[in-house]
């Protein structure tokens, strides 16, 4: 698994369900992870409901400014609103590879497909998955 130690262990321990650790692998961050662990563990979070969290947290960083040029105000991302097929295409992707996908779509219908990792090992998790499918699935099935 992508997840940290923590979290895998509070799996095994029956702390957190499994359908909980998948829903924390689009974070992509370790330390946003357990602490989102700690939170559904605390409150007895769904994992609808952790789903929900994740993907407002994930919005929000979105959102976040890009940064300070000398002393000015902070430079935003342009607002764009993102269509609800988008979004929907956005979260199929995120549940497909366990990790933050960004898709913008332009009215010519031109776009970007961006899919965000932690690590050298999820990136090669990630090529693996889309390079080499086939592959996957017999390991998967294999081992």
């Amino acid at each position: 698994m992508e997840l940290p130690e923590a979290i895998q262990e509070a799996v095994r321990q029956g702390k957190l369900t499994q359908g909980h650790a998948r829903a924390l692998l689009p974070l992509g961050d370790e330390r946003e992870q357990i602490e989102f662990c700690e939170r559904i563990q605390r409150e007895g979070l769904s994992v609808r409901q952790t789903e929900a969290m994740v993907q407002e947290a994930i919005a929000e960083a979105d959102a976040e400014p890009l940064g300070l040029v000398r002393d000015e105000a902070p430079i935003s991302r342009p607002r764009r609103m993102t269509s609800e097929h988008v979004a929907s295409l956005e979260q199929e992707f995120r549940a497909a590879l366990g990790t933050k996908v960004k898709i913008i779509h332009s009215a010519r219908g031109r776009g970007k497909l961006t899919i965000h990792f932690a690590s050298h090992e999820e990136f090669e998790r990630l090529r693996q998955q889309i390079c080499h499918p086939s592959e996957t699935t017999l390991k998967s099935r294999v081992g």
